[in-house]
């Protein structure tokens, strides 16, 4: 079966676009998923259709007339900025259509795979959406971050399958999960010697879901979409933040830092997105802390 790409038919108006009949599909990301899932997988991609017409988006005018003016462009660096704000808005909105076909047209391949795996992963959290998240992944240039990306497809449906339950992993392979990561290049990029001293301190003092949380904090402070950190600064700062803070915080603290970084938020630099994010986290703190003291006084009749 021939394919075309997406970006195509990007300029395309008034025409549903089935992403079956456009992907670009070379390696094909639903080939990737195991047979079991695959189906699934499949019928999501086949309901994840992309209209972008301006009657679709009579109600979202301002980001329709954002994404055709960004398509527009010709200069490559300002297209690409422009078009990491369309993208930005976009899933703010909840629109993963305009966020996958903007991110599809970046310039830069780095850029692009980073923007359309943030893409896949946010289209996971809303099940009912599934689709895009095979799409973003199937569009990503890079193989090891679209590998990275089709990884948390399928153990999206393998957790789907189960009833919403994950299979529970066994002690090597949650040693193997954290010497992996360890050594990875893409990650901390530790010697052999030196993963294998980090994985086996790991579970002599913590636990696996502790892992799990200094590997999201790590991954997002050693991004260079993100707060661009050494692996090695990075390291202390994900140490740093599940000894002093709760998973619940670090995502308020990512969004705020996202919003506070990016150029169609308050285009800070990494140094001021950072102290920003803190700062709302401990504001978040203070106000739970304040309000578990005002239900406290209510129940035993103290004044407030």
């Amino acid at each position: 079966m021939k394919f075309r790409t997406i970006a195509e038919i990007v300029g395309i108006v008034g025409v549903i676009i089935a992403f079956l009949e456009y992907a670009k599909v070379e390696p094909n990301a639903l080939d990737k998923i195991p047979e079991v899932y695959r189906e699934k997988a499949e019928a999501a991609v086949k309901s994840s259709e992309i209209v972008i017409d301006l009657e679709s988006y009579k109600d979202k005018i301002d980001l329709y007339n954002l994404y055709r003016a960004a398509m527009a462009m010709d200069d490559g660096h300002s297209k690409d900025l422009q078009i990491q704000k369309v993208v930005d808005i976009a899933l703010r909105k909840g629109d993963l259509k305009i966020a996958i076909s903007s991110a599809n047209a970046i310039d830069s391949d780095h850029t692009k795979s980073i923007t359309l795996s943030d893409i896949s992963q946010k289209a996971l959290n809303i099940p009912e959406q599934s689709g895009y998240a095979v799409i973003a992944a199937e569009l990503i240039p890079s193989s090891h971050t679209k590998s990275l990306a089709i990884g948390k497809i399928v153990q999206f449906y393998e957790v789907k399958a189960r009833g919403g339950k994950p299979r529970e992993l066994s002690n090597i392979e949650k040693y193997k999960i954290v010497y992996k990561f360890a050594d990875s290049l893409a990650n901390m990029n530790k010697n052999e010697a030196d993963a294998k001293a980090f994985a086996d301190s790991w579970f002599l003092k913590r636990s696996y879901d502790d892992f799990l949380l200094f590997r999201e904090v790590f991954t997002f402070a050693d991004s260079t979409a993100n707060m661009d950190m050494s692996e090695e600064i990075a390291e202390i700062f994900a140490f740093r933040w599940i000894d002093n803070y709760t998973p619940e915080e670090f995502y308020i603290f990512k969004d705020v830092f996202t919003f506070a970084d990016s150029s169609a938020g308050m285009s800070m630099d990494e140094n001021e997105a950072e102290i920003f994010a803190f700062k709302k986290v401990h504001e978040h703190r203070s106000e739970i802390k304040t309000n578990k003291s005002s239900k406290r006084d209510a129940v035993t009749g103290a004044p407030s």
